[in-house]
């Protein structure tokens, strides 16, 4: 709803709806990540519940690691990777979903005839490892997909995230040998979001890399700034679309 109504407004050239829709999408994208998808060192939830990696139900005083239509793992995880569109890349980051993946989803039996595989697959280990999850797709029948994805969306989907990888520290990543584009150079850091710099916040207003009160917003990529030093400084940076530094952008 929040992505298509960004997409409305810039059709439309109606500029105050589309940074509505750009401006909602970051709240959301901000209050998914803090409270509904859990890392392992979620702030905000115990431990003992936070190890499930999402909440399920979201009542008004307790969450229920259930969905209203069935408790199984398949649905409680599933549900939170739809719609699978662009949008959904600014709240699920790929270190998520390697611990989701890996604590969780990998256990799973995951049965190639399982409509609820096809969600799995496109919309948790594609951000992961997204040859795996091609193969495993590639294996199903159309007759298979989930009733809301087409085959070839989920084909073109993963083959488009590339090879992703966790996000690191932008001042020690290590170039691959075969990737001499990688260069250390004195750059002024441009915090505005439609700087090309920050490529992958291009749709929201004002600075965000990071913003007025310093936050560095999930569309930064990983990158770390602190607004008391000056905004000239020495950076190694991968230019690649899949590096970690780049997170926004791992899609292409």
């Amino acid at each position: 709803l929040l992505y298509g109504t960004y997409l409305w407004g810039m059709v439309m050239q109606r500029q105050w709806l589309q940074d509505l829709g750009a401006t909602m999408m970051a709240l959301a994208a901000t209050s998914v990540q803090e409270f509904f998808l859990m890392k392992n060192d979620n702030p905000h939830h115990h431990p003992d519940f936070a190890k499930n990696h999402v909440t399920g139900i979201f009542f008004q005083n307790k969450v229920h690691y259930t969905t209203w239509f069935g408790d199984l793992p398949e649905y409680i995880h599933g549900i939170q990777m739809l719609p699978l569109t662009p949008a959904l890349l600014l709240s699920r980051m790929s270190d998520f979903c390697k611990q989701e993946w890996e604590d969780i989803l990998s256990h799973l039996p995951l049965h190639p005839t399982d409509p609820w595989t096809s969600i799995l697959l496109s919309g948790s280990l594609a951000l992961v490892k997204a040859e795996d999850a091609y193969n495993r797709l590639l294996a199903m029948g159309s007759e298979h997909m989930d009733d809301g994805l087409t085959r070839a969306w989920a084909l073109y989907w993963t083959a488009a995230q590339g090879s992703n990888k966790t996000p690191s520290d932008p001042t020690s990543t290590t170039a691959s040998p075969d990737l001499e584009a990688t260069t250390t150079t004195k750059a002024s850091w441009d915090p505005s979001c439609s700087s090309g710099q920050n490529e992958a916040c291009s749709f929201l207003q004002g600075n965000c890399c990071p913003t007025d009160d310093g936050t560095m917003l999930a569309c930064c990529g990983g990158l770390v700034a602190d607004p008391e030093t000056p905004t000239t400084t020495t950076v190694t940076r991968d230019p690649s679309c899949s590096t970690g530094q780049n997170e926004g952008c791992r899609f292409l």
